[in-house]
């Protein structure tokens, strides 16, 4: 059951949104709004600290198909381990989807769960799913003890009367093990001060996966940098995760989390989910002169608001939002401009002898903002750029032009080289071979300094490509490891050390064995085998950990976990 102060917050966040009063990134707590028939809802549970409250846009394929709300609170509950209480955070999501797609499992989910802020261990959660096939899957769970007890309900509805339910088969987790929400991820990773370019497993409540609502997960922190969130520029880090559940209807995401730990932004090969500034579904809108009744469960991104006051059209008065898409296309255009008068300069004031110098770095953007401008349905804007492209390539002619365009694709080749395959995107790597290699190709090349150079790039993308099929072969028909045998590696053990006398002197020699263990060994299908075994061919094993084993395939080293059955 969703408790009274998740109705409350939601409450008073709505009726905040409409006057302005909530400050993204900032602890707000909003004034309790008045209600329609002039009483004022009570206060918000006392001790209760908004973290952070964000609404999203749900994109596949650059549309936008749904909407999800989120709010992360500091409160205090009852401690387990004593008879006071503790800090705590309390995550909630809802997510509605306008019309089913493959990505996700569900057309509406909401998601509550309680994690220590001490060491973000689960405390509780509640997670609801209404599939695509109408029926709704709720999972519930707590913390008792050295235990976590979970308990699942289906509810199938019928043509005629109430749905059906049905509940399932009780489950309980060890309290030794760490499971998470995806919400979590971005205070987890503050709270345990997780280092770039390490690797942590992980067990997720699985959204993605309505016959598996827990899976394993590997996350990667790639790299601390700064991106444009909602038109500002935002420190965070960038993450990839691996789902490990073949079933999954999402194998890999990509987040940015910022430096507070809120996720701002979370992607696939084709879907993401953005935050949006508050502007985006509330311009026009000043609830201190009207009052409007919401009717039914809506989008909140497209507010349908009827009035109830006399003499106020909403819709006549109101100014149309101008979307997010609009704003990024209009500062890509912007900057293309800026870039190609950068070039013209540098063309007419600087000596012939440095000039290719100078341009580079001017047309390299306009290559970056031609390329996210053609990704998009806008015909005007792709016209606009085309001559912009067309002019900065009569301005920056010749062999340094090609050279730095083949720089770029350099460039692009290696980022999906190196994340590539967390997120699918090794398909790419193909078509900049064949792009950079027409570039190799080019008569302007020849007998010029920069011909050995553009080769030397060919030669890195050709690498990459080769690395990447050799990689996508594997996993194409990865071995199944169905378990693994692990014996502690051979230790040197010291004894007490040997004492002589030679010539009067007293001489202590040190005295140590090693210590012999069988060899660790990994079960894959029925068969055994050890550390240098082959399984084929092109595959071997070449070193087995305890819950990794590490493989040899065609040269190229390759990872798997196994967190056993």
């Amino acid at each position: 059951m969703i408790k009274p102060w998740i109705y409350k917050t939601a409450a008073t966040v709505l009726c905040a949104l409409a006057s302005g009063a909530i400050i993204w990134g900032q602890t707000a707590t909003p004034p309790p709004p008045p209600s329609v028939d002039g009483k004022q809802p009570e206060q918000n549970q006392p001790g209760r600290v908004l973290k952070d409250d964000g609404w999203y846009a749900i994109i596949l394929n650059g549309e936008r198909v749904g909407s999800r709300h989120s709010t992360v609170d500091e409160i205090t509950v009852s401690s387990q381990e004593s008879s006071g209480t503790q800090k705590a955070y309390a995550f909630l999501q809802e997510a509605i989807i306008n019309n089913p797609i493959t990505a996700l499992p569900y057309t509406k989910l909401t998601e509550e769960a309680e994690f220590s802020a001490s060491d973000m261990s689960f405390i509780k959660s509640t997670l609801r799913m209404t599939l695509v096939d109408k029926r709704e899957i709720t999972l519930k769970g707590s913390r008792d003890g050295n235990k976590m007890e979970f308990s699942t309900t289906v509810s199938t509805p019928v043509p005629s009367g109430e749905p059906v339910s049905e509940a399932g088969p009780p489950l309980e987790l060890a309290g030794s093990e760490v499971l998470y929400s995806e919400q979590a991820l971005g205070l987890l990773l503050i709270a345990n001060n997780w280092s770039v370019n390490q690797t942590y497993s992980l067990k997720l409540i699985n959204s993605y996966n309505p016959n598996n609502l827990f899976t394993n997960a590997n996350l990667m922190i790639k790299e601390k940098t700064t991106q444009r969130i909602m038109e500002v520029p935002t420190e965070g880090y960038i993450c990839s995760m691996i789902i490990l559940d073949p079933a999954s209807s999402v194998d890999a995401m990509e987040y940015f989390i910022g430096l507070n730990g809120v996720v701002l932004k979370q992607s696939t090969a084709n879907l993401s989910v953005v935050k949006i500034p508050q502007e985006q579904y509330t311009s026009g809108l000043t609830a201190a002169k009207r009052i409007f009744q919401r009717k039914g469960r809506i989008d909140p991104f497209v507010p349908r608001l009827t009035a109830i006051g006399v003499g106020v059209s909403p819709e006549t008065d109101r100014k149309p939002p101008e979307h997010k898409k609009d704003k990024q296309m209009i500062a890509w255009l912007t900057e293309a401009r800026e870039q190609l008068q950068l070039m013209r300069d540098i063309y007419d004031k600087t000596p012939a002898d440095e000039r290719d110098k100078l341009l580079e770095e001017p047309y390299k953007r306009i290559l970056v903002i031609y390329e996210n401008v053609n990704a998009t349905d806008d015909i005007k804007a792709k016209n606009e750029m085309e001559e912009i492209r067309a002019e900065a390539e009569r301005t920056f002619g010749g062999a340094a032009k090609i050279y730095a365009e083949a720089k770029h694709i350099r460039d692009e080749a290696k980022n999906v080289f190196e994340g590539g395959m967390a997120l699918g995107l090794y398909r790419e790597l193909p078509k900049k071979l064949a792009r950079i290699s027409e570039l190799a190709d080019r008569k302007e090349l020849k007998n010029t300094e920069y011909y050995s150079k553009v080769k030397v790039l060919l030669d890195e993308v050709t690498e990459w490509a080769r690395r990447a099929k050799v990689i996508e072969e594997f996993f194409a028909t990865r071995p199944g490891i169905t378990g693994i045998i692990y014996y502690m590696k051979a230790e040197e053990v010291k004894l007490s050390p040997l004492v002589i006398y030679f010539l009067g002197s007293e001489v202590s020699l040190p005295v140590s064995y090693y210590k012999q263990v069988q060899a660790s060994s990994v079960m894959i299908g029925t068969k055994v085998y050890k550390e240098g075994d082959k399984i084929t061919d092109d595959l071997t094993i070449k070193t087995i950990h305890p819950n990794t084993i590490i493989f040899n395939y065609k040269n190229e080293e390759i990872s798997l976990e196994y967190k056993g059955r």
